[in-house]
């Protein structure tokens, strides 16, 4: 194959590189304030017009010179493309490809593009010897920058002889491992075999050594909510940004894709308002709705995660009040593949990913019944209690790594869950009652008709509540500080009336509602909803009184025998007690030392 070029198209290449290289020096000097750059464009343009370029061309040559990086120099440049101009082996790079965002630069020396495929050219003597590489053209559209990691992604822009085309994005050190390159770029639908994969991790290299000061570059991120903790970078809710940060969401394999496609959206916002209004006789109901609401709000409160947990016997209404909180985000239908609810027959490291992945956007798991054990022996847990505990910490499990250790994930978040058994009673772990909203019974107080009315509604109404929900807080940020300070004054509040009900003073749970009644009162405001006339935390705080009291009993009880057991010392067998010596009446019990 002879890599000659095009007669015919060798004058209009040559003066793309020229006008290239003039508006390059203009645009230097434009950037220095010596010219005024919309008249230098215009006279650009007229100029080169008059020399026959078509103006499709001439916007997008003049365009990508002011794009340069000032310290690439137009000389170098100008060499550079003449070199390759005189050999034939450049594509039209002023001409972005169709269905791209981001303009093809060409082909690096020693390499050729025809008829949508990428050869290698090697000479020797005065003769050109091509080696095919890709049966796609390829070229690096962006590079990009994971904001907690700092790792570096490159994004592939490529295009097929049959006309198909699409994006990519792989890290660099995928685009540099000849094992892993040529996978992942099949995967996408690139013409690569592992055969050829060395060839192309190199033209990749070489396109980003040739064209990096004018490779356009972005940042995104792994994972889902708040960019940081300046509110105004914006927050990521699947695959789109609110607010004005430039940040984009590219997920790290398949489960982390379809947590973001689970954040959709149908209908209406008005429609999703119409179809809760009858919510406003079953405050209970709304817990779950606020608790959906409530993970944004969570940073920027400096507060942390919980649980929020539905349990009684079967048919109580648990699974429909999940399935209305899961619409503030996405589809509350089950039986929608990209419903955000999800069952509790999974594994500890899927749920790990899930919460490190969606960070400041909640999570739905109905039926703890089919929960695994967590855990060894005697220290095995049901998964939902020791869930209960990392979303408090808001920290994923620490493991370890041939090297060292893995990176920990962190997020603020809330996890709304239902089963037959409260989380307590699932373990009889005391702690795990301070880490939850427990909310036993029938949310809808006996037989509800509006059950299926709201339902009816929210499958065709979803996912429009959460992102305006966003917005409303970035818009409103400078009020963050207020914010604190009522939410640390409620809580004392309900912290108060709960220790009058129980004798437990329960901080943990007195601020998770605080947060709850802030937030309850903020969506109120945001989204136009008239629900309750009380703070919700009104209608719950007894209930957690409720689980309170049983932990309560619990602890007197124990309390209660080890005192009976010090009044009969005498009747107690110790480990220094001869037991042939029975006392009148008998033994009562027997202490034994652990530790």
């Amino acid at each position: 194959m002879s890599p000659a070029p095009d007669e015919d198209n060798r004058p209009s290449a040559s003066r793309n590189v020229t006008l290239f290289g003039i508006s390059c020096f203009a645009a230097e000097l434009c950037r220095n304030g010596a010219l005024n750059e919309a008249f230098c464009r215009s006279q650009l343009a007229e100029a080169a017009a008059a020399s026959g370029l078509p103006s499709r061309e001439i916007e997008n040559v003049i365009r990508s010179a002011w794009k340069a990086s000032p310290s690439a120099t137009a000389q170098e440049w100008l060499h550079q493309e003449s070199r390759k101009q005189e050999k034939g082996y450049a594509v039209d790079w002023s001409t972005p490809e169709e269905g791209s965002e981001y303009e093809h630069l060409g082909a690096p020396p020693g390499y050729m593009i025809e008829d949508c495929r990428i050869f290698r050219v090697i000479t020797r003597g005065d003769k050109d010897h091509t080696t095919l590489l890709s049966n796609s053209d390829m070229y690096v559209s962006r590079i990009l920058t994971e904001i907690d990691t700092h790792e570096q992604f490159i994004e592939i822009t490529w295009r097929n002889a049959d006309g198909h085309e699409g994006c990519v994005t792989v890290s660099r050190s995928t685009a540099a491992d000849t094992r892993k390159v040529s996978s992942a770029l099949s995967r996408a639908g690139i013409g690569v075999t592992s055969g050829r994969a060395s060839g192309v991790a190199n033209y990749i290299d070489d396109y980003i050594y040739e064209h990096g000061g004018r490779i356009p570059r972005g940042k995104i991120m792994q994972r889902m909510g708040w960019v940081d903790d300046d509110l105004s970078d914006g927050f990521c809710v699947g695959h789109q940004t609110v607010g004005a940060g430039d940040v984009v969401f590219r997920p790290r394999d398949a489960g982390d894709e379809q947590d973001a496609e689970s954040i959709s959206s149908a209908g209406s916002l008005d429609g999703w308002v119409k179809g809760v209004n009858p919510l406003k006789k079953y405050p209970r109901v709304l817990c779950g709705l606020y608790a959906s609401l409530l993970p944004p709000l969570l940073q920027p409160l400096r507060a942390g995660g919980f649980t929020v947990e539905y349990w009684g016997r079967n048919e109580t209404g648990k699974s429909s009040s999940l399935r209305i909180a899961a619409s503030v985000w996405g589809s509350p239908d089950v039986r929608d593949p990209a419903s955000p609810v999800m069952t509790w027959q999974t594994k500890r490291v899927s749920v790990e990913s899930r919460m490190g992945g969606l960070r400041n956007i909640p999570l739905f798991y109905d039926d703890t019944k089919q929960c695994e054990k967590d855990g060894f022996g005697r220290d095995a847990k049901p998964l939902c209690v020791s869930i209960a505990y990392d979303l408090a910490n808001g920290r994923t499990k620490g493991r370890g790594t041939i090297e060292g250790h893995r990176a920990v994930r962190t997020f603020r978040t809330v996890l709304i869950s239902t089963g037959e058994d409260s989380l307590f009673e699932m373990s009889q772990d005391q702690g795990v009652v301070d880490r939850c909203v427990s909310l036993g019974g029938n949310p809808w107080g006996g037989h509800a008709p509006d059950v299926d009315v709201v339902l009816n509604e929210l499958v065709s109404h979803y996912g429009h509540a959460g992102p305006a929900f966003v917005e409303y807080i970035i818009k409103n940020q400078d009020q963050v500080t207020d914010w604190r300070a009522r939410v640390a004054q409620r809580s004392e509040m309900i912290a108060s009336a709960i220790y009058g009900r129980t004798g437990q003073r329960m901080h943990r749970v007195a601020s998770y509602l605080a947060c709850l009644d802030l937030c309850q009162e903020l969506a109120d405001d945001c989204l136009g909803l008239s629900l309750l006339s009380e703070p919700l935390s009104a209608y719950i705080y007894d209930t957690v009184g409720d689980e309170a009291r049983v932990r309560d009993r619990s602890d007197g009880a124990t309390e209660l025998i080890m005192s009976f057991m010090s009044q009969h010392a005498s009747r107690t067998v110790t480990s220094h007690t001869d037991p042939s010596g029975s006392p009148t009446g008998g033994w009562t019990g027997e202490t034994t030392e652990t530790g």
